[in-house]
């Protein structure tokens, strides 16, 4: 289900791009081999920031991989529960209660960000986009973020594991490229992503010379 949504929201940020974008979207979710299968996106989109960081811990604290479930928040609480119920040191299983949509939509969001770094949308943009997430039972998180946009600091806040830093921008880095080249006004969105992700000049230059070359290689 997450990796369908998140995989839809990629298809319309990747449309809504006046770019050829046909190896971009091959690289990002063509199949069980993709960026999307591979990175850490689903799961953080699965837990919400909070959760996966309390995952990542977990993980690192036992030495082990271990395989997350969640617990959905309650629809009627008032507040989400982020914590950890955390198995014994004997299982590879950690379960993290947390709310299923805080990763979702700040993916939603970074990606209509991502698809108006050079500008603002046209109305067939917008219309692109919606058809997606109408489809992946998302429209209602994509519209508030397309009359709403958040910022891009409260988008990524949060962030501490490098390992969904840096695929964070790579997701962000390959919607905003797409086939093609980057121009000014993107870069300039790109270099703020970067800063606020905690990455310096050399991670984001092999990111995205690996980014590129995937891409190629998927076109």
């Amino acid at each position: 289900m997450i990796g369908a949504v998140i995989g839809a929201l990629v298809g319309g940020a990747l449309g809504a791009r006046r770019k050829r974008h046909f190896g971009a979207g091959r690289f990002l979710r063509g199949g069980s081999g993709s960026f999307l299968n591979a990175s850490t996106i689903l799961t953080a989109g699965a837990l919400g920031w909070a959760g996966y960081e309390i995952w990542r811990a977990h993980q690192k604290k036992q030495g082990v991989a271990t395989t997350p479930t969640f617990s959905a928040m309650s629809p009627t609480s008032t507040e989400p529960v982020l914590g950890g119920l955390f198995s014994s040191p004997a299982r590879s299983t950690v379960e993290v209660v947390a709310d299923p949509f805080d990763g979702v939509t700040r993916i939603a969001g970074l990606l209509v960000s991502a698809a108006r770094a050079d500008g603002d949308l046209g109305e067939e943009e917008y219309a692109h986009i919606l058809r997606e997430a109408r489809a992946a039972g998302a429209h209602d998180k994509v519209m508030a973020e397309l009359r709403e946009p958040r910022p891009l600091e409260r988008l990524v806040d949060g962030v501490r594991d490098p390992n969904l830093a840096s695929d964070l921008y790579v997701l962000a880095f390959a919607v905003v490229r797409a086939d093609e080249d980057v121009n000014g006004r993107e870069r300039a969105w790109l270099a703020e992503l970067a800063r606020l992700l905690g990455l310096d000049a050399g991670s984001v230059a092999r990111l995205e010379s690996e980014t590129a070359q995937k891409i190629a290689a998927a076109t």
